[in-house]
C-alpha cells in the first residue's frame, strides 16, 4: 500500500467541457468527473478511443532515421536538431513499450511503482546516449532524474529492469552496437545533473512529461531543448499519443489515422511537425484568430498545475465561448503551435516553482510557429537562471493578435483574486467556542483504554463541527447502533481524506518520488474508523478485515511518516470534537493492526477499504471510504462515503433537492432499504435502482482502470445487449452508490482471469445496491460469497443491475466470455 504513489498518474488528452449540448458518440467512453456525470466532449478528442476499448498504442516498429528540417539550409543547429529528433524518437519507443505493458496488464497496481520509474530513467538514458553519439560539442544535460534512488539497497531489481529495457531498445533500433552495464546506466542517468545557467550550451530534458497521462494511457511527451548562452535555440517534442492530423481547419493534414506526432523548432527556422515513425516534415503555425469569442483554450489537466477557477474567470472576461481543453504534458504546446487552440493558460498555486524542462521545448515550438509565450506580467520566460524559471505568476501562450487582450484579462483576474483573498483574511472574526460534551460516558472511555487504541489526557479542543451528527436508530432496524457508528466512522475518515486530497491538489506533493500523501490518508482513515467503531460500540467485540497493516510503518526510516499520520489523525479528532482522545504513535500502529482479521463464516467482522479508488483520489476524482459489516458470513450493513460525488442524482427516478451539494453518504442495512444523505449532514432519503427493462435505454458503469475490467469484453457485452450509451468509467465503489440511486442501469466488472477480488472492494457497495432493489451476481449468476475470508470465491466477473435486466445481462456476459475463450483456444 505504501507504494501507491510510486505509480503516479498522468495520461490521454482530457477534454473538460462546460457544455452539455454537444452530440454524443456511440460507445465513446467519457470520464465521470465533477460535475457528475459530465457531457461528452464537444471538442474533437485527441484520444482515439472507439467504443469501450482501451487506448490503442502503436506497435513497435523499426525507427526511421530522423530527418533534418526541410529548411535546414542555413540552420546553424541542423546537426543538433537531427540528434535531438533521433534521441526523443528512440526514447519514445521505450516509453511506448512500457505504456503498452501498463495499459494491457495490471502492473500499475498499488504496490508496484516500477513502470513509470523504468520508463523515466530509460528515456533519460537513451536521450543522453544519442546526444553523446550524434551531437557535436561538449555535453551538458539538465534533466529531471538522478540515480540516487537506484543506488539504495533494495533497488537492484528495478535497476536490472531498466538495464534490460534500455539494451533491448538499443538492439531493436540497430543504430548503435553497444550494451550498457548497470554501472553504465547509473552514470548515464547522472549525466543530467547539470544546473544549466546563462553560459555555454545545455540540453534540457523531461524524459516523460505528463506522468499521470502516461499511466492512464493518455497524453505525455518526451521534451528536449537546447539552451545556448541562456536562450532556448532548439526544441523537440515527441507526443506518442497525439494524432498527427490537426483538429483545426487552419492547418491542413492528410494523415487522419496516424497517431504519434514529432514537433521540432530551431530559432529563426520555424516549426515543423512530422509522424513520429517518419514522414516528410510540414511547416505549422499558430491560429490567426483575433477575436477571443472565437478562441478555444488549453490548460493543464492536473488542477495542481493550474487554478481552474482563475482560468475560468480569465476566459469569462475575454468572452471565450468554448470549454477549456485539458491535456497532460507539453503536448499542449505542440497542439497550440499547429492551431488546434488559440490560448494556453497555466496558473499553479502560489509557491509552485516552474522547472525549465516543463517549458523549454514547448515554448520554442510555439514561438517559432508565430506565437508568444510570456509570464503574467508579459515578460518572456527566462531559462538562464538554472533548473527553475524566475517568473511572475503564471504562463500565458497565444498568438500576437490575442496577447494584449489576454494579458489585460489575466492581470485583472489576478488583481480581483488578490483583493478577494485580502478581504477574506481581514473579515475573519474570532469564533466563540462552547463547551462540548463527551461522546460517551467515563466508563465507556475507560473501556476503550483497555482496547488496542488507548486514550491519553484530553487536549483542549475546539467545538465539534456539524460534520456528521449521530443519526437516530431506525425503528425496527436490528443494526441501528452499528449503522450509526459506521456512518460516524466513515464521515470522520472522509474528513481526513478530504484534507489530504486538497493538499495533494494544491501542491506538487504527488511527485514521482513522494509516496507519502496516499499512505498517510490510507492509514489515517483506517485508524479513525477503528477508533469510531470502538467508541460507538464499546460493549461489542471487535474484528475488522481491512486493507492495511502496520508492517511498513515499523521499518527503519518510517518514523517521519508515522509522525505525520499520528498528527493528522489527532488533528482530525480535535477538529471533529466528538472524542476527548489523543493517540500516541504506538496507538496508531495498534489501531492499524486492528484490521488484520481474516473474516470468515462465523461471528461479526467489519470490512473496510480506507480509500477505495486510490488513483481517483490522487487525481482529485472519485474515491470512497467503504465500510461493511459481515454477520455469520453475510453482509448485513454497508456505508459508502463518497466525498467527490454530488448528492443530486442525475436520474429522474430519484428526486433530490440539494443541487449544489457535493459529497454523498450512502447507507444500507439488510431488510431496511438504502438511503443517501449529504456527507456533511442532511436528512437521509430513500433511493432505488432504475426500473429500465430495455437494455437499449440503459447506461452502464465500468472501472476507470483498465486492469480492473477487460474493456474489449465489456464492449462486446454492451453490443450484444444493444446498449447505445457510452460507458461511464469511474474509480471506486462510488459506482455502486450511483447505480443504487438510478444514475445508471448496469455495472460490469470483468477483470483478467487471474485477478482475485478482495472482500473490501465490494462488501459495502453490494448491499447498498441490493437494498436499493438491485442484484449483484458473479458471471454464473451466483450471489457474491463474503464468507471465505479476505478474498471473494466467485466465478469470473461481477455484474450489478436491476431485476429486469439481470437475465439479459447474464446471457450476454456468458456468451461473450464463451466467445473470448473460443478465440483464445484458436490462437
Amino acid at each position: 500500500m505504501a507504494a501507491r504513489l510510486g505509480l503516479l498518474p498522468h495520461a490521454a488528452l482530457r477534454l473538460a467541457s462546460a457544455s452539455s449540448s454537444s452530440p454524443s458518440r456511440a460507445l465513446t467512453p467519457f470520464r465521470a468527473r465533477l460535475p457528475y456525470p459530465p457531457p461528452p466532449p464537444p471538442f474533437p478528442a485527441y484520444r482515439r478511443a472507439s467504443s469501450a476499448a482501451p487506448p490503442r498504442l502503436r506497435p513497435r516498429r523499426a525507427l526511421l532515421a530522423p530527418r533534418a528540417m526541410s529548411s535546414s539550409s542555413g540552420n546553424p543547429y541542423a546537426a543538433e536538431l537531427a540528434a535531438a529528433k533521433k534521441a526523443v524518437t528512440l526514447a519514445a519507443r521505450l516509453c511506448q513499450t512500457v505504456q503498452q505493458d501498463i495499459v494491457q496488464s495490471g502492473v500499475q497496481s498499488k504496490a508496484d511503482k516500477s513502470p513509470v520509474t523504468v520508463a523515466d530513467y530509460g528515456s533519460q538514458i537513451l536521450v543522453s546516449l544519442v546526444l553523446k553519439m550524434e551531437a557535436p560539442g561538449s555535453f551538458s544535460l539538465v534533466a529531471e532524474e538522478d540515480s540516487e534512488e537506484l543506488r539504495k539497497e533494495g533497488a537492484e531489481e528495478i535497476l536490472e529492469n531498466i538495464t534490460d529495457l534500455v539494451n533491448e531498445t538499443i538492439f531493436d533500433d540497430g543504430s548503435y552496437s553497444i550494451s550498457f552495464s548497470k554501472d553504465g546506466i547509473l552514470s548515464a542517468i547522472d549525466d543530467g545533473k547539470s544546473e544549466g545557467g546563462p553560459s555555454g550550451r545545455h540540453w534540457v530534458l523531461d524524459p516523460i512529461d505528463g506522468t499521470k497521462g502516461f499511466l492512464r494511457g493518455d497524453q505525455y511527451a518526451i521534451a528536449l531543448a537546447l539552451i545556448d548562452e541562456g536562450k532556448v535555440v532548439l526544441g523537440v517534442l515527441a507526443c506518442p499519443n497525439l494524432p498527427l492530423s490537426s483538429i483545426s481547419n487552419l492547418n491542413g493534414g492528410s494523415s487522419e489515422d496516424q497517431v504519434g506526432a514529432l514537433f521540432s523548432a530551431t530559432i529563426g527556422c520555424g516549426t515543423e511537425v512530422e509522424y513520429l515513425d517518419g514522414s516528410p516534415p510540414q511547416k505549422i503555425s499558430v491560429c490567426s484568430i483575433d477575436n477571443p469569442v472565437n478562441a478555444s483554450f488549453f490548460e493543464s489537466y492536473e488542477s495542481a498545475h493550474s487554478l481552474h477557477d482563475l482560468t475560468s474567470s480569465i476566459a469569462k472576461k475575454l468572452g471565450v465561448q468554448a470549454p477549456p481543453v485539458r491535456i497532460d504534458s507539453q503536448a499542449k504546446y505542440g497542439a497550440l503551435a499547429r492551431g488546434d487552440g488559440a490560448i494556453y493558460l497555466r496558473f499553479p498555486h502560489q509557491g509552485y516553482r516552474e522547472k525549465i524542462w516543463d517549458h523549454a521545448a514547448g515554448s520554442i515550438v510555439v514561438t517559432e510557429a508565430g506565437g508568444i509565450v510570456t509570464d503574467a506580467s508579459g515578460n518572456e520566460l527566462d531559462f538562464s537562471k538554472g533548473r527553475f524559471l524566475d517568473l511572475d505568476s503564471g504562463i500565458i501562450v497565444t498568438n500576437k493578435q490575442l496577447m494584449p487582450s489576454l494579458l489585460k484579462a489575466v492581470q485583472e483576474a489576478i488583481k480581483e483574486q488578490n483583493q478577494a483573498a485580502s478581504l477574506f483574511r481581514t473579515s475573519q472574526a474570532p469564533r466563540l467556542t462552547k463547551p462540548w460534551s463527551r461522546c460517551k460516558t467515563e466508563a465507556a472511555a475507560r473501556s476503550v483504554l483497555t482496547s488496542p487504541v488507548s486514550l491519553h489526557s484530553p487536549k483542549p479542543t475546539p467545538p465539534p463541527c456539524p460534520f456528521m451528527s449521530q443519526p437516530p436508530e431506525v425503528a425496527g432496524n436490528p443494526y441501528g447502533a452499528e449503522l450509526a457508528a459506521a456512518k460516524k466512522a466513515v464521515s470522520l475518515a472522509a474528513r481526513l481524506c478530504q484534507r489530504v486530497q486538497q493538499d495533494i491538489l494544491q501542491s506538487d506533493v504527488q511527485s514521482k518520488a513522494d509516496r507519502t500523501p496516499v499512505t498517510v490518508a490510507d492509514y489515517g482513515s483506517q485508524v479513525l474508523v477503528s477508533l469510531a467503531l470502538k467508541m460507538g460500540l464499546p460493549s461489542h467485540s471487535f474484528s475488522m478485515v481491512a486493507e492495511e497493516d502496520s508492517k511498513d510503518l515499523r521499518n527503519d526510516g518510517a518514523q517521519e511518516i508515522l509522525d505525520h499520520i499520528t498528527n493528522l489523525v489527532n488533528e482530525t479528532i480535535v477538529s471533529d470534537g466528538s472524542y476527548e482522545v489523543s493517540l500516541s504513535k504506538d496507538d496508531v500502529l495498534t489501531a492499524i493492526d486492528g484490521g488484520k482479521s481474516e473474516g470468515g463464516p462465523c461471528g461479526r467482522h467489519w470490512i473496510l477499504d480506507p480509500i477505495d479508488g486510490t488513483k481517483g483520489f490522487i487525481r482529485g476524482d472519485q474515491y470512497a471510504v467503504a465500510l461493511g459489516l459481515l454477520d455469520e458470513g453475510r453482509v448485513v450493513l454497508g456505508v459508502l462515503g463518497c466525498p467527490n460525488l454530488p448528492l443530486k442524482s442525475s436520474s429522474k427516478n430519484n428526486g433530490g433537492s440539494s443541487r449544489d451539494v457535493v459529497g454523498s453518504l450512502f447507507s444500507a442495512t439488510i431488510g431496511c432499504g438504502a438511503e443517501v444523505e449529504a456527507l456533511g449532514g442532511s436528512k437521509p432519503e430513500k433511493i432505488s435502482v432504475c426500473p429500465i427493462n430495455n437494455p437499449v435505454d440503459a447506461s452502464f458503469f465500468e472501472s476507470y482502470e483498465a486492469s480492473h475490467s477487460k474493456r474489449d469484453l465489456t464492449s462486446s457485452i454492451a453490443e450484444k445487449l444493444g446498449v447505445q450509451a457510452p460507458p461511464v468509467r469511474m474509480d471506486s465503489q462510488a459506482k455502486y452508490g450511483a447505480l443504487a440511486r438510478g444514475d445508471g442501469a448496469i455495472f460490469l466488472r470483468i477483470p483478467n482471469k487471474s485477478y482475485k477480488e478482495t472482500v473490501w472492494d465490494h462488501a459495502a457497495g453490494s448491499i447498498v445496491v441490493t437494498e436499493a432493489g438491485g442484484l449483484v451476481k458473479d458471471a454464473s449468476g451466483n450471489d457474491l460469497d463474503f464468507s471465505k475470508g479476505r478474498h471473494l470465491d466467485r466465478d469470473r466477473g461481477i455484474i450489478a443491475t436491476n431485476k429486469y435486466l439481470m437475465p439479459l445481462v447474464l446471457k450476454a456476459v456468458q456468451e461473450a466470455i464463451k466467445e473470448e475463450q473460443r478465440t483464445a483456444a484458436l490462437e
